[in-house]
């Protein structure tokens, strides 16, 4: 079925995995949804009624929505067990879901996505970014974080990956690996966290920036320009290790040790602080 209220569109279908016509009809008695247009906000309400037919039987329903809404607007949505493309240009999206799928594109302003069994994809968001799940990967594409906060990543027993970013941004995770590539470093702030899980970060370019790095029972691996101007502080724990390539790391003896490196490279501008708790190893590679 289709509605429609003034410049927005609804487009709803139902599907069903039924023997006969009478239990689809009986099946879809049991989907609700209401749309509800009033003074610059709108509604829509999807439901099912606890203990529907098809649940424990051999039946399946689906549901597919389409709305279309104008440039602009800011959408707030909570569910479970939803799968959403949701494509902008929005002003800001704040989202809250359980067992499903979030991809979100297009948002200016600020983005929050929160949700638990949830694999969530942003690409081409500005301003405030906070995006956190559990048992399932989080990926943010093509983004740039307000100046005054970092974009915050949170997921645990599920990947991290930032692909192209430009600012400052927090990851943490836990039972899973964190990778950034194509990163611009911006400000202060920025700070990388995992455990039992590899943290794997290219930086494109890092000016002045700051970067804090704390892992424990994994390897931190970071690519850095060869033009990389920062004092490094890098510590691993016992049985654990140092390695550089590409760099010139000016260094003293007193400071150098199987498990410690500190230094400057270049002037010094930026800082980069690493620390490996347990045998990890570190490895900071000039490109």
């Amino acid at each position: 079925s289709a509605g429609s209220t003034r410049s927005v569109r609804l487009e709803f279908l139902k599907i069903f995995k039924v023997s006969s016509e009478t239990e689809a009809a009986n099946l879809e008695r049991d989907i609700h949804y209401d749309l509800r247009p009033s003074e610059g906000v709108l509604e829509l309400e999807v439901s099912t009624r606890a203990g529907a037919q098809w649940e424990g039987k051999d039946h399946g329903a689906r549901v597919e929505i389409t709305l279309t809404i104008p440039e602009g607007w800011d959408i707030e949505i909570r569910g479970r067990f939803f799968e959403m493309d949701l494509s902008g240009p929005f002003r800001r999206a704040d989202i809250q879901t359980e067992y499903g799928r979030i991809k979100l594109a297009n948002v200016t302003q600020k983005s929050r996505v929160v949700g638990n069994y949830t694999a969530i994809e942003m690409s081409k968001i500005k301003g405030e970014i906070i995006a956190q799940t559990s048992f399932a990967d989080l990926v943010l594409r093509d983004a740039i974080p307000s100046a005054e906060r970092p974009a915050r990543l949170f997921d645990q027993n599920g990947s991290i990956v930032v692909e192209k970013l430009a600012g400052a941004v927090i990851a943490e995770s836990e039972n899973a690996p964190i990778f950034l590539s194509d990163v611009v470093l911006l400000g202060t702030g920025s700070s990388l966290r995992a455990s039992n899980g590899m943290i794997k970060a290219e930086i494109s370019e890092f000016g002045n920036a700051e970067l804090d790095i704390r892992n424990s029972n994994g390897a931190v691996i970071l690519r850095v320009p060869k033009s990389l101007s920062a004092r490094l502080n890098c510590i691993v724990g016992k049985g654990g290790s140092i390695q550089t390539g590409g760099l010139e790391v000016q260094t003293h003896p007193d400071l150098l040790s199987v498990g410690r490196l500190e230094g400057i490279i270049g002037t010094g501008k930026g800082v980069i602080d690493i620390d490996v708790s347990g045998p990890g190893q570190i490895g900071i590679q000039g490109f």
